[in-house]
């Protein structure tokens, strides 16, 4: 055994494990968390300090000292049972070592991918326990296990989150007179445009409870946002009054950082600052840390070991995507447009008063809120920031969940380029299907709010304000427009956002086109209070008297500026409307080509056979509890294209289940679900184009029968305009 001697376990054996666990786990999570925005994925958490410092050493002491102890307790019993599973720990260390350069440089072996990486590693092994100097080479790195977490924690946004003391208790000060409660509501990415019918007024068929408060409320459909980005300046420019070099300029430490969390060390002025002594806070946030603790209020938080929890398996998640490679990644959650709840089976628990048939750390985050809402006969401040309808897209209209097909959403769409951004407009328009669907369910949510204010006799005398924070765009140019028009369609998308206020007492509706940007919000809200705020805002209260004047400016990415209409002609509205119509639930579903045909049985047509052979994900789908289980939305798969009968792109899909045609859609060259899969975690890779047919196609949740469904896929030849429209089928692979 001398030629293994590397397999000896000694007291040398922790500092090996504790150098691979930190090279291989934890140095790159770190590096990761602290890079760019990342740091907020703590914020997102609502950590504190004492969860910061328990992450890194379980991360940095307490793994590599349990698997060390294990080795040593497996040694006590059996010296050959010890070294079998201590070159099992080393292999698979090494491994992971090496996914990780692997996934990195995005090296692509195929179906080797994961094979190659495993071989590296066992050869890693066998030297490491067979060469001295492969055993000193990692002593001297064990410099890391310290070093790492060091950097780690000396970080210039973790220092500050850290630094950030915790909210203490706060004195309510009277005001001498009296004050209405203030309910506000901030969405997330949603686009005005998503709202609208042909009047642009909102579409109470699709939307209704949004209807509902604009016929209560000054609706200002003329307000646009400051930023594409929630952190970097569109959430800071409605909590503070602020533009978002205004508010950079006026942190305390005046960060050129526009992805700093957002929290009390870099923003002490904002709404709470302002409410904090005249009104109760209850908030629920999810991208910031502002809100005071009063610790006779129940609004302290999840408690730490739910915090813990959630931390930990998220950050499972994370390092998932860091090390599985392409190809074998299908089944890790997606971490796109979302900094927490990445574990499909984390369900955040909530408090059970309200009856909840909804899962997900979303919808939780908006129970959570409801139950906060009751008549405290005191003036109270209750804020909702809620992620939704933001990618993931993961919800049907009705809140069911379902699997996230949409992974090539980013951030990057929102961004007024005057060009497509979009893969091809199929892409696009089946993102814009699947966020108008998840804004169904954000208004049905928003619905339960306002049963729950009526409810608790606050709706009328409060003062309500909802809106969101962005918007985005899911434009594609068909008409090769000059850039300079595309960019006006693409920034009204991103920067126009709904702005509701009901004032207290209102009961009918005004619709203002005044110009209002987002800034304007928190001014209105001190106008309406009567309060004095300590700060010199940009925003103005929208009821003076008269508008500033001032062009529109907002970071899409860069700055750009507006006059008081952006797109004038409303072409991003006229668009939507041509894909899916308006008041009505089934245009939802009706996008794609000779949607005339849904509905009709695949035996009213003629049809033939091809040679091409078809693939369908699930074919025969048995739908499970709801309540347990996700639903299935989409029909998916490929056909073959070996006699290239097809076009790979935009070729006519119909899919049936049980023989009824639900759906059509075009098709593409790569598979929808799969773009994005292939980034890295800070970016975007296209993929290769395989040769073979691919298509998606959003179905009904209707069209499932309670038993085993059929599903068959048929491409559409023919022209509806003459009437000859025919089918051809496929066999299904086997």
């Amino acid at each position: 055994m001398r030629r293994f001697s590397g397999l000896e376990i000694s007291k040398l054996s922790l500092i090996y494990i504790a150098t691979l666990c930190t090279l291989a786990i934890s140095h790159p999570l770190y590096d990761l968390l602290t890079r760019g925005d990342h740091a907020t994925f703590f914020v997102a958490h609502q950590s504190k300090a004492i969860d910061v410092y328990i992450f890194v050493v379980t991360s940095s002491v307490l793994l590599p000292l349990i698997v060390y102890l294990s080795l040593r307790f497996l040694n006590l019993f059996s010296k050959s049972l010890g070294r079998v599973f201590y070159a099992a720990v080393l292999t698979i260390l090494f491994t992971l070592l090496i996914l990780l350069v692997f996934v990195s440089l995005e090296i692509e072996l195929g179906s080797l991918n994961l094979a190659v990486p495993i071989a590296v590693g066992l050869i890693a092994t066998l030297l490491f326990v067979s060469m001295s100097w492969a055993q000193l080479a990692l002593s001297f790195m064990s410099v890391a296990v310290i070093v790492s977490p060091l950097m780690f924690l000396s970080d210039q946004t973790i220092r500050t989150f850290l630094a950030t003391p915790e909210a203490q208790d706060y004195v309510l000060i009277s005001p001498g007179k009296e004050l209405p409660n203030v309910v506000m509501i901030v969405f997330d990415e949603l686009p005005l445009t998503s709202l609208l019918d042909e009047n642009r007024l909102v579409d109470d068929v699709r939307y209704p409870n949004f209807a509902r408060l604009a016929s209560n409320s000054y609706w200002f459909r003329n307000t646009s946002t400051t930023h594409f980005s929630t952190r970097s300046g569109a959430l800071p420019s409605i909590l503070t009054g602020w533009y978002p070099g205004t508010y950079r300029e006026n942190s305390p430490e005046k960060h050129t950082n526009s992805n700093a969390p957002i929290q009390k060390q870099n923003m002490p002025l904002s709404i709470f600052s302002l409410l904090e002594t005249s009104h109760k806070v209850f908030a629920v946030e999810t991208m910031s840390k502002l809100a005071p603790v009063n610790q006779s209020l129940d609004n302290k938080g999840p408690g730490i070991k739910e915090r813990l929890l959630s931390l930990s398996c998220d950050a499972l998640v994370i390092y998932g995507h860091l090390v599985v490679p392409q190809g074998f990644n299908s089944r890790i959650p997606t971490i796109e447009g979302q900094w927490r709840d990445f574990c499909l089976f984390h369900d955040p628990q909530t408090p059970s008063e309200v009856e909840w048939p909804y899962l997900g750390g979303e919808p939780a985050n908006v129970k959570m809120f409801i139950e906060s809402l009751e008549n405290k006969h005191e003036p109270a401040f209750y804020y909702l920031h809620s992620l939704l309808p933001h990618f993931p897209f993961q919800y049907d209209a009705n809140g069911e969940l379902h699997e996230a097909k949409l992974n090539v959403m980013s951030g990057m769409f929102r961004w007024v380029t005057g060009e497509n951004r979009w893969r091809n407009e199929t892409v696009a328009n089946l993102a814009y299907q699947a966020h108008l669907i998840q804004l169904r369910f954000t208004d049905q949510l928003l619905g339960r709010v306002l049963n729950r204010l009526t409810e608790a006799g606050l709706f009328e005398e409060s003062l309500v304000i909802v809106t969101a924070d962005h918007g985005t765009t899911f434009y594609w140019d068909r008409d090769g427009l000059e850039s300079a028009q595309l960019k006006k369609i693409q920034a009204s998308d991103t920067m126009y956002v709904p702005l509701f206020i009901k004032m207290p007492n209102q009961d009918s509706g005004v619709v203002s086109d005044r110009q209002v940007e987002t800034i304007d919000i928190l001014p209105t809200i001190a106008s309406v209070l009567d309060l004095e705020i300590a700060w010199e805002p940009d925003g103005v209260s929208v009821f003076t008297d008269k508008a500033p004047d001032r062009d529109r400016m907002a970071m899409i990415p860069d700055k750009e500026r507006f006059g008081v209409d952006i797109d004038p002609e409303y072409s991003s509205l006229k668009r939507k409307i041509e894909l899916f119509g308006v008041r009505n639930l089934d245009g939802l579903y009706l996008m794609g080509p000779n949607s005339e045909i849904v509905g009709r049985k695949v035996s009213s047509f003629s049809s033939v056979q091809s040679q091409e052979k078809v693939e369908i994900k699930r074919p025969r789908y048995r739908p499970r509890s709801r309540n347990k289980s996700k639903v299935q939305a989409y029909v998916e798969g490929s056909f073959s294209n070996q006699f290239e009968s097809f076009d790979v792109e935009n070729t006519k899909v119909a899919i049936a289940v049980n023989g009824t045609i639900v759906a059509t859609t075009l098709s593409t060259n790569v598979p929808t679900s799969e773009l994005g899969k292939g980034r890295r975690v800070d970016g975007h890779r296209q993929m290769e184009e395989d040769g073979n047919v691919h298509f998606l196609a959003r179905i009904p949740l209707t069209s499932w029968s309670d038993t085993v469904n059929e599903i068959s896929v048929h491409v559409i030849a023919g022209d509806s305009g003459n009437k000859s429209i025919s089918l051809i089928g496929f066999s299904t692979e086997p």
